[in-house]
Formats: C-alpha cells, structure tokens, sequence
C-alpha cells in the first residue's frame, strides 16, 4: 500500500509538473512560478525547453542536483548560476555555463580569493550577479567574454603563475588585458607565457616577493603586445635582443630588476610604435646603443645603471625625453656646448674637424680642443680653420676655458 501511495504522488507531482509547464510556456518571466518544484530528489525530469522564459536563473534549482534539467530554446540571460552549471545537462550549454567561470573560480582559489583586499561578488552564494560584476573582470560590451582582469594591488598571493592557470587562462580567448600587479606572485614567469597569445596588455610589475629568473622565450610569442610592465621584480640575466620584434610596442617597462650585461641595440627597431622605454635601476653595463636615438618619440629611463660606459651617445643627451640629460659623466655638459659651437659656425665647412661630433669621442680628444685632468675644456684653439657664421654664446658655460683662439677666420661674435 505504502508503495502504491509513493507512486501516486510521483505521479501527481508529474501531472502538476505539465500543468506548470503549460503555464510557464505563456510566460515571459522565468520566477516565482520555477521555484514551486524544488522537492529535492522528487523530480526527475524538468523539461522547460523551448518555450519563452527569459530573465535570470534562480539559484534555487540548483537543488535539482539529480534532475535531468532542460532549458534551452528560451531567451535567459546568461551566466546560470554557478551551483546550476554544476548539473550534468546544464553545464554543457556554453551560452548559459561559459568556460570562464570555471576558470575564474580557479584562478580565484589559486591566488587565495578570499583574502583579497576586494573580492566583491567573486564566488557569490546568493548568485544574483554575472560573473561580468566580479571585481576587476571587465567584460565585452554583450557581457559574454571576459577582456580585461584589473586586480593589480589586491592582495593576490600564495599562487604562481603557472603551467595550468596559464593553461585556462589561454582558454578566455577574448582576454586582451591583464593587471596583476603589486601583489604577491611567487615564482618565475614560466615559457607558458606564450599561450596568452592575444593579449595587449600585460602588467606583473612589484610583485612583493618579486618574480625570479629571466624573461622566457614565451614571451616574444605575443606578438599583439603593447603594454608590458615587469618592473620592481629580481629578475636577471640579459635583456633579450627579441624585444625588437614586437610591431605594436608602445610601453616597454623593466625597471627595478637585476638585468646585466648591454642594453640591446635591437631595441632601436620600436621607433615607430614606442612611447616609453624604461630600463631604469638595473646592473646594466658597456655602451649606450647608439640606435636608442632611433627612438625619438619614447620618454628613454636608464638612471640607476652605474656600470654604463661614458659618455652616452651625443645625440641621445641632445634629446628632452632622455633622462640621463642631466647626468655630467654620461651627457658632459662641455660637450653639448661645443657642439652648439660648431653648428653656429658651420662646423661642416671647418678645414679640420676631426671627432668633432663623434657619438661615443670625448670632446677632449676634438681637434683644436684640450682639457684638463677633470675633463674640463682649457683651450679651444680653431685659429685659421674656415669658420664663419656666429660664435654661439653657451661659449661663456666652458667656466675652465684659458685659451680661446679662433683668429683668421669669418666668423662674428653674437
């Protein structure tokens, strides 16, 4: 009897299942009216396909855990709830279960999501918000894929980045940006790198522990690069001449790290794109590359590298956006000023002017020109030379100049 009642009542609850979805299938709104049937293992089958139900998910069918549960062919808004996703014939809808909040969740407990200083709506109980709300994910204009993770200075840590998150990370395919900076990533930047093949923007800058070992091959695999930032690091070794490859370039930023050994001329090869070069505060060593002076647009950061041969290029510590313009042993003030000196006496038509102009010669070693121990100019001595023009006036700034000789010559004093 007993079974026979149980039967009984499993079939009425499918009578009223039909009645309900009748009346569901006149209705625009998926709500209240779902909510009725969550008898947890009562239901087997809740077929809502095909009709005209739009709105959110409720969150509370995901109670159907052992509920063939069937919702397509209707205007819902997507996400599902994440706990809805979790049942077997849901999950595999991609529009209602994107791939990416499988991977976000990952991510979210790879880097320690609950003690972020913001982690506003990640893994949210109640559900009540797309997985586009979640603190620093940015999503496309149809709140579909995710374009943009901004969670730099966000108390990120215990995590690296590695092989796998990388992995599902490469899988958010519409992911141009992301800002993980001043947080607490440990380890190395792995050759995985590469797998992000479509981003823009990439910042991993002051990690508080710092990331560790060299730039990886992987990263010149991103080719679309024009943002990368991984200053304030310990990073080593050289900096790779295949920086010159990227075509789009426009903030190139290394600073703070422990690189060595010369700065790669192939760096001359971002002069169109390149707004900002900054290998400030490194173990840089030898000559500045004179291609550097290809860059003339790019504000150029090389302070802080005290193992970098004098003089820098003459023509780099002519240029306003160098910041070592200023620095008397890499950019010789003395220097700068005979330069203004031959070009306002039409140096080019000068009977000898040998090294004058030289990128890398000391001006003391300029025909006609001698200094002192300190390097400071003593004599100009150009007499009989094929000057003309104008002496041009920053002559008063060689403070040390004893011999000024510029006699039998056609050029007048301004």
């Amino acid at each position: 009897m007993g079974r026979q009642v149980f039967q009984l009542r499993n079939l009425l609850l499918d009578i009223v299942l039909v009645l309900a979805v009748l009346v569901i299938a006149n209705t625009s709104k998926c709500c209240q009216l779902l909510l009725s049937f969550l008898w947890k293992g009562v239901l087997h089958v809740l077929d809502l396909s095909n009709n005209m139900l739009d709105g959110r998910i409720p969150h509370e069918l995901g109670k159907l855990q052992d509920t063939v549960l069937l919702l397509k062919g209707n205007s819902l808004t997507p996400p599902a709830p994440r706990v809805v996703c979790t049942i077997a014939t849901v999950m595999e809808d991609e529009e209602l279960c994107p791939p990416e909040i499988k991977i976000l969740e990952e991510f979210y407990h790879t880097f320690n999501g609950p003690e972020w200083i913001n982690n506003e709506y990640w893994l949210d109980e109640t559900e009540t918000e797309s997985y586009c709300t979640w603190h620093g994910v940015i999503c496309d204009e149809y709140n579909m894929s995710t374009k943009k993770l901004a969670l730099g200075h966000n108390g990120l840590s215990t995590g690296k980045l590695g092989a796998k998150i990388l992995e599902l990370l490469s899988r958010m395919t519409k992911l141009e940006s992301m800002d993980l900076s001043g947080n607490d990533i440990m380890g190395t930047i792995p050759p995985e790198i590469a797998m992000l093949s479509n981003i823009l923007v990439l910042d991993l800058s002051n990690q508080k522990q710092g990331l560790i070992g060299k730039i990886p091959d992987g990263i010149f695999d991103l080719v679309h690069l024009t943002h990368l930032s991984l200053a304030g690091n310990k990073l080593e070794q050289n900096i790779p001449s295949e920086f010159g490859i990227f075509e789009h370039m426009k903030v190139l930023d290394l600073s703070t790290n422990g690189f060595s050994f010369p700065i790669p001329s192939e760096l001359g090869k971002l002069k169109d794109t390149l707004d900002v070069l900054n290998l400030s505060n490194n173990k840089l060593e030898g000559t500045i590359p004179l291609e550097l002076v290809r860059l003339k647009q790019a504000s150029k950061y090389l302070s802080g590298n005290e193992e970098l041969l004098d003089p820098a290029p003459l023509t780099l510590c002519l240029m306003s956006n160098f910041d070592l313009i200023h620095d008397t042993r890499l950019c010789p003030p003395e220097r700068n000023v005979l330069r203004d000196i031959y070009m306002s006496a039409k140096g080019r038509e000068w009977t000898k002017s040998s090294l004058w102009l030289h990128e890398y010669e000391i001006h003391c070693i300029w025909h006609g020109v001698e200094c002192n121990e300190e390097e400071h100019t003593v004599k100009l001595e150009l007499y009989s030379n094929g000057l003309s023009g104008t002496l041009h006036p920053t002559v008063s700034n060689l403070t040390s100049l004893e011999v000024l000789d510029l006699s039998d010559n056609e050029i007048k004093v301004s």
